[in-house]
């Protein structure tokens, strides 16, 4: 008998259960603030193993990071260059795309909780990457592939800063260089959301991530920053902050990050897309 119920306690909380009366839709929250706070309250349980599933993911991306860092460490002590940031950041690339498979079902899990569906939790995992890898490791691609040619760029232009060769245009070409890679950011946060949502070919996904990244970018660039809030404390440099940081990745900092997105975008959809195109609104 214990078994048995040790067995459907582990069961319940693996799995989830089909939406209860207490998530009828009269009493649902009637904003999307309101939805968020209902989903952290209601379902932190299920956030935290969404969590769990896609750290996982991360393994490798942060396998990779303390390499680099232990290395470029030790080349600083010897004095010696930069060069393996080529190795390092193509490792990134293929991490990255490890680090998808994650997203993909973590965002959908997510995207299902704020339509307020019934969810299990590694059932849907397994159908979200099933359904949205291509979608999110494209999104990925870009923006890793990004980060390697701005990463290059810049360890360049630090080198002719160095040698005095047009040092006041190799800041200015840094300067662009991040102002990019930020706009390819919210622009690949937008193609996740978007194939997440909607069946679309991978020229269609990038385009629409634009028009939405463009069209909304004041929106984007604040909900963006409130939802990197962890990301950002883990690379404050602060001790205390960043402590705190890691504690909050391992349990939930992930989910955190993916609930404020999306949560975000299908206000955006339902304001700029859906009644377009003739899809619902108002799911969740």
């Amino acid at each position: 008998m214990a078994d048995r119920e040790r067995r459907g306690l582990v069961a319940r909380w693996l799995e989830g259960k089909e939406r209860s009366e207490d998530y009828a839709r009269s009493t649902l929250p009637s904003n999307r603030w309101q939805l968020f706070w209902d989903i952290m309250k209601g379902r932190f349980g299920r956030l935290m193993l969404v969590n769990l599933l896609t750290l996982i993911t991360f393994v490798p991306l942060i396998l990779v990071y303390f390499w680099r860092y232990l290395v470029m460490a030790a080349q600083d002590m010897l004095g010696t260059s930069f060069q393996n940031d080529l190795l390092f950041f193509a490792l990134f690339i293929v991490a990255g795309l490890i680090a998808a498979v994650g997203i993909s079902g973590g965002m959908y899990i997510i995207r299902n909780l704020i339509w307020t569906e019934g969810i299990f939790v590694a059932n849907d995992f397994l159908r979200g990457i099933r359904r949205n890898y291509w979608n999110v490791a494209e999104a990925v691609l870009i923006f890793t592939l990004t980060l390697f040619v701005a990463q290059t760029m810049s360890n360049l232009a630090n080198w002719c800063i160095a040698m005095d060769i047009a040092p006041v245009w190799m800041v200015v070409s840094k300067i662009v260089g991040y102002v990019l890679l930020a706009l390819i950011g919210v622009i690949s946060l937008w193609m996740i959301s978007l194939g997440i949502n909607y069946k679309q070919g991978p020229w269609a996904l990038f385009r629409n991530a634009v028009v939405m990244a463009v069209g909304t970018l004041p929106q984007t660039v604040f909900f963006a920053a409130i939802a990197l809030i962890p990301v950002g404390l883990l690379f404050s440099g602060v001790g205390f902050l960043v402590v705190i940081a890691v504690i909050a990745m391992l349990l939930i900092g992930l989910s955190y990050v993916m609930l404020v997105w999306m949560d975000y975008s299908q206000w955006a959809f339902d304001k700029f897309v859906n009644p377009n195109i003739g899809v619902k609104t108002g799911r969740g």
